[in-house]
């Protein structure tokens, strides 16, 4: 079992949308796990499966490992969907997966002329002289490297299930009633999955690990909060959606409950 962090020091602006100051955290745990960053995770993927696990300390996803074009962004051949296929195990903190992507490399983007063009959408960053990163994806918006906004189509199926409509994208934190799963998974660690900030309603099965019954102008039915999808052989494992909230401690926990779950797996 291998274990690994994906965090970029470079992109923890532009690669992170709610989750910050996380850098003490892997600190703790740098003994065990490994890091990599934007220009590694891609090829970490694609030799590794089986029994491994993938921590996103940064919740905006890297175009290396979803390296899905535009045409193909609902399929099943990119990095993330063939390491999970073949067994590999995924922890996603933080905001709402797919929700947004960072890209880099060498565009030639006009950063300033970028966010006088299209400010509502456009975030970019320019690392090097030969280095640019951006966010080709925001919500349902896809962006090109020359900057054409293009739409993607709702409801969105990422890694196959993943519909970002049918998230509740909620005001406030959200008591949630825990699952038996939850509470098994939960023996030697107490208060992570009594809440959520962006919870999930699925039109396929996943294991739920906590849930609420809503019933808002655009949030009616049950939903979600901290979730495992099932993909192949391997688990996509969400939790701690009701970030910026989360502690040292919540972090700690969710990251003892995926090791858990990959060596059961």
């Amino acid at each position: 079992m291998e274990l690994t962090i994906y965090y970029d020091y470079r992109l923890k602006d532009i690669g992170s949308e709610t989750l910050k100051d996380m850098k003490p955290i892997i600190d703790l745990l740098k003994p065990k796990f490994k890091v990599i960053g934007y220009h590694e995770v891609g090829e970490w993927l694609k030799t590794h499966g089986k029994g491994d696990l993938l921590i996103f300390f940064q919740d905006v996803i890297p175009y290396t490992a979803f390296d899905a074009e535009y045409v193909d962004l609902f399929g099943k051949f990119n990095n993330l969907y063939q390491y999970i296929k073949r067994g590999g195990n995924v922890l996603w903190l933080g905001y709402v997966p797919f929700f947004y992507r960072v890209r880099c490399g060498n565009f030639n983007i006009d950063v300033s002329q970028a966010e006088e063009r299209h400010r509502q959408f456009i975030k970019v960053v320019r690392l090097s002289e030969n280095e640019v990163c951006y966010r080709d994806i925001v919500s349902n918006i896809y962006i090109t490297p020359s900057l054409k906004l293009r739409p993607i189509e709702i409801p969105t199926k990422y890694l196959g299930f993943i519909d970002i409509s049918d998230v509740c994208y909620s005001n406030q934190v959200i008591n949630t009633k825990e699952t038996t799963i939850a509470k098994f998974m939960e023996s030697e660690i107490k208060n992570i999955f009594n809440k959520t900030y962006r919870p999930h309603k699925f039109s396929r099965p996943v294991i739920p690990l906590n849930t609420v019954d809503l019933s808002e102008t655009f949030c009616v039915g049950r939903y979600y909060g901290s979730w495992i999808g099932m993909i192949g052989e391997g688990y996509f494992i969400r939790l701690l959606d009701y970030a910026p909230h989360i502690t040292k401690e919540d972090v700690l926990s969710a990251v003892t409950i995926a090791e858990k779950i990959t060596e059961l797996s």
